[in-house]
């Protein structure tokens, strides 16, 4: 794998973005897939960071308008481990203090800090997430950690561990099953990122929707994790393009103003069980409904306002009603039985 760059304008394309052609090849060497890069204090240069499993160390290379180090800063040598050489996924924290990495085939977790003034890593803890075989984002401010778990074929479990402690064993203790998920059997396990409106935001492969963590810093079920909170029509995801939703840059976070976009309302559908007409609110402001069966498929869909859905064609089962507003985002959400 190689290294390349890009210049990002984002004011391009009518405020939409744009990127310049690929850029000279700054670095090519045995990078990982996974890397992650902040800035150097008080400079114009980032640090690129690689976890590199195959020869268990952290790679930091700098690179700025002078040009990039070929040579990195190696450190925490001799800890990570995987017989199959690489990591399943790697994030920086948006402070850019502290790393995360999971090892793809012994489910181990790898925490790091990381000091932006010399480019070195240390572990500071290291446990088993049972079922682990998803991707690794961090909470805007640092404080927790989210990971995917598989328990079986057809389910995922979001967990959300607390950093607050160094302690290896109080932070295993931590682990909190914030969010339960039905997903198509076999799929290719999400990876989540923290994108630019201060959520998490978890591709459902196979599908064209993200469940979305709106409330990452809040401890437990006040994360509120909301399934299809995102919806895009036409676009079909493997489980890992979350490069839609992923920072401009690790280091370039606004922490301070963030448009997280609604908290969807929690719906008291009726009638419910129903056989055919599920009456819809008027408020909030919606104009797409959506229904959603166990295993997150979208099942019914209809654009435009109206005062009841026909869920008549639906076979007999629990579902879930999602209200979306013009940009595609969950205003208001219920479940119902059809009977």
């Amino acid at each position: 794998m190689v290294l390349a760059a890009w210049e990002v304008d984002l004011l391009g394309n009518n405020g939409a973005g744009s990127l310049s052609q690929p850029g000279p090849l700054v670095l090519a060497d045995s990078l990982r897939p996974h890397i992650a890069a902040t800035l150097v204090p008080q400079s114009l240069d980032y640090w690129v960071i690689v976890a590199d499993h195959l020869l268990r160390r952290i790679l930091a290379f700098r690179t700025g308008p002078g040009g990039t180090d070929t040579i990195p800063v190696v450190s925490a040598t001799g800890v990570l481990e995987s017989t199959l050489g690489h990591s399943d996924n790697m994030v920086l924290n948006a402070q850019g203090t502290m790393i995360a990495t999971r090892s793809l085939d012994t489910d181990r977790i790898y925490l790091f800090s990381f000091d932006p003034i010399d480019g070195t890593a240390s572990l500071f803890a290291e446990f088993v997430d049972e079922f682990g075989a998803g991707g690794l984002e961090f909470s805007p401010n640092g404080q927790f950690l989210y990971s995917i778990r598989v328990p079986a074929f057809d389910q995922v479990e979001y967990v959300q561990w607390d950093l607050s402690s160094n302690d290896p064993q109080t932070i295993y203790d931590s682990a909190n099953v914030v969010h339960v998920e039905q997903v198509p059997g076999g799929m290719l396990v999400p990876w989540p990122r923290l994108g630019p409106d201060g959520c998490i935001h978890v591709p459902v492969a196979f599908e064209h929707h993200y469940t979305s963590i709106l409330m990452p810093d809040l401890a437990g079920p006040a994360c509120q994790v909301v399934s299809a909170y995102i919806d895009l029509p036409g676009s079909w995801m493997d489980g890992r393009t979350t490069n839609q939703c992923k920072r401009y840059h690790d280091s370039e976070l606004d922490l301070s103003v963030a448009d997280r976009g609604p908290v969807p309302v929690e719906l008291d559908l009726w009638p419910n069980p129903t056989s055919g007409l599920l009456n819809l609110p008027a408020e909030p402001a919606w104009v797409r409904a959506q229904v959603y069966d166990l295993r997150g498929r979208s099942v019914l869909d209809r654009t435009g306002r109206q005062a009841t859905l026909d869920v008549a064609a639906l076979a007999p089962g629990a579902y879930t009603l999602m209200l979306r507003d013009p940009l595609g985002r969950a205003v208001a959400r219920g479940t119902f039985v059809r009977e």
